[in-house]
């Protein structure tokens, strides 16, 4: 018996021809039998119609077609052999020899069954050349030296581009074996966006490295591009820097290797035209200070701001603003800035605030300027009135070059308004040399008048005492000198001018008897005959005695034996005197013991 087609078969059983029993029986063989094939075949009812099955080792196959495997068997359901025998596939339920349950597509072409694909019946996870996936999708690759890859690609974008997800192994760089890496394709060329490094080890711990544009990072994130970019540097537009924080079209930060920039982007024109504006740059907005260059060792290299508003430059700062060296300052370009700016005008190369509405010198001073003036609490100021530049210590408006008041209220201290301190030394053995505490120099041509007064040193009052003799002028402690210092005998030169005293009292007490109590000296006047006042000067002794040094005026022939002292006591003892005198010379006239 043999099989045959259904042409051969054809000519058995053509018309006037007997069929034998060899011809039936080579037609029950050329057919399937459903009970020794194992084939099921059957029609069933259903809501929606008569539906048609069949079944290769089922009875009850559920889909129109069903296959059952073989007992004993392995679980292979379905093979796929090429024309040429060069491919064979075969679809294959528990692939594995655990007999782990799953649908698996193998490659049987060399002989040995290879997972291509699996699912597992258990969780569902997929496997790509796994037959244990751990992960709903598990892709499983050996690629030494290369990449195992998941592509994703939309055929609409273009031709040979898309995106990779793969596992690298990097022969030559040992920190990026195993790194996970999101490529670009473009063509046969790859560009890594996204790097991730697999965790590594160093002495201080654990390395989990990711990187944007950077195949080997160096930090936790790093984020880099090309120096060659022309758009890296961060400014006001869009594309720049290498991060952006924030919507583009609101507030956000660009920053790039080197700069920082808050920026504002808003539509502009006809709504597609993307502007920016530069926006507030908020730093520790609830405080806690900034501090730059804080682990140098040396305080002079510190910048900080702490969280009340003090700004410190090489020093801890106590006030708003506290620099350790010099400042420098710049011009300004707004006319009417806050008052106690400070400027340096480049045009007129001076230092400038602004005060009271303009700008005041601090270098060079106009007749209007003023350069301390802390509204009349008496510290120091600069008086702008009159032709000459007036400096008042303690008072508001000095009349004078220089004009110091003291008015503090003193409990036990005594008070004084200036001193001069002069602690000069020298080695000189030279006796001109001399040491001067306080200089007063009046020079020049005062005035053609000649009675003008050329006052060297004025001291015109002194009061506050109920005890006249306790407001003292001037109270020397040393020699008194009254004339030009010559370095020889301290007498003045030529003995002219070296005291005068103006027309005063006589003193209510006199100065004592002990010797160390000294003398007074004053003037008084005293009138003379003629009628006219002069000037006399008195000497008080310890004693109270008075002597009192007058030069009487010259007597005219008329009048030569009449005294004119202007003192009528004075003139009659002088009367007197002169009697006694004439008396004693006749008396000695007549013992021969004076010439006629």
């Amino acid at each position: 018996m043999a099989k045959k087609n259904r042409s051969e078969l054809y000519e058995e059983f053509k018309n006037g021809d007997i069929p034998n029993q060899d011809d039936f029986a080579d037609t029950i063989d050329s057919a399937l039998n459903l009970v020794d094939d194992g084939l099921t075949s059957y029609k069933v009812l259903t809501p929606v119609g008569e539906l048609k099955r069949f079944g290769i080792g089922d009875n009850a196959p559920t889909a129109p077609l069903g296959i059952k495997g073989e007992t004993g068997q392995d679980d292979q359901m379905i093979c796929f052999t090429s024309a040429d025998e060069s491919q064979k596939w075969n679809i294959n339920l528990n692939p594995t020899g655990d007999d782990v349950n799953g649908f698996s597509i193998d490659d049987q072409t060399s002989g040995i069954g290879t997972s291509r694909l699996f699912i597992n019946q258990t969780d569902g996870n997929i496997g790509v050349n796994n037959v244990e996936p751990l992960q709903k999708l598990h892709v499983t690759g050996s690629n030494d030296g290369g990449n195992v890859s998941v592509m994703i690609e939309n055929l609409e974008s273009g031709v040979d581009t898309g995106w990779l997800m793969s596992a690298i192994d990097d022969n030559a760089v040992v920190q990026r074996q195993n790194t996970f890496a999101v490529q670009e394709r473009n063509g046969t060329e790859l560009t890594e966006r996204i790097t991730v490094l697999p965790t590594l080890s160093n002495a201080t711990g654990e390395i989990k490295n990711v990187g944007v544009n950077e195949v080997l990072p160096f930090a936790t994130l790093h984020v880099t591009k090309p120096a060659s970019d022309p758009s890296e540097p961060v400014n006001l537009a869009e594309n720049t820097g290498i991060v952006c924080l924030g919507q583009i079209d609101d507030n956000n930060l660009a920053m790039d290797s080197r700069r920082i920039q808050a920026r504002l982007g808003q539509y502009v024109g006809n709504g597609t035209t993307l502007a920016f504006t530069a926006s507030e740059l908020t730093l520790q907005p609830y405080g806690g200070g900034l501090k730059v260059n804080s682990d140098s060792p040396d305080l002079s290299d510190h910048v900080s701001i702490d969280g009340n508003g003090r700004v410190g430059i090489g020093r801890s700062a106590k006030e708003k603003l506290e620099v350790e060296g010099a400042i420098v300052v710049g011009d300004t370009v707004t006319d009417v800035p806050a008052e106690g700016t400070i400027r340096f005008n480049e045009a007129a190369r001076d230092l400038q605030v602004f005060q009271n509405g303009k700008w005041n010198s601090l270098t060079k001073h106009t007749l209007t300027d003023g350069l301390w003036d802390d509204g009349g609490s008496g510290i120091i100021y600069y008086n702008p009135i009159g032709q000459n530049a007036r400096v008042g210590i303690g008072i508001e408006q000095p009349v004078c070059k220089l004009h110091v008041k003291e008015s503090s209220t003193s409990a036990s201290a005594t008070t004084t308004s200036a001193i001069f301190l002069n602690q000069a030394s020298t080695t000189s053995a030279d006796a001109g040399l001399a040491r001067i505490g306080l200089g007063v120099n009046c020079s020049g041509t005062w005035s053609p008048n000649p009675d003008a007064l050329n006052i060297g040193l004025y001291i015109p009052t002194v009061t506050g005492q109920t005890n006249a003799a306790s407001n003292i002028g001037a109270m020397i402690n040393g020699n008194t000198v009254i004339g030009s210092i010559t370095g020889n005998p301290l007498v003045g030169e030529n003995g002219t001018h070296v005291l005068a005293l103006q027309t005063g009292q006589a003193p209510t007490t006199h100065a004592g008897v002990t010797e160390s109590a000294g003398v007074q000296l004053y003037s008084s006047t005293i009138s003379s005959a003629a009628g006219t006042d002069m000037s006399v000067l008195n000497l008080m002794n310890g004693d109270g005695s008075v002597i009192q040094f007058f030069r009487q005026k010259d007597m005219t022939p008329s009048d030569i034996n009449v005294p004119n002292t202007g003192n009528a006591v004075t003139d009659a003892l002088i009367e007197n005197m002169r009697k006694r005198i004439d008396e004693l010379e006749s008396m000695f006239k007549k013992l021969g013991l004076l010439n006629s």
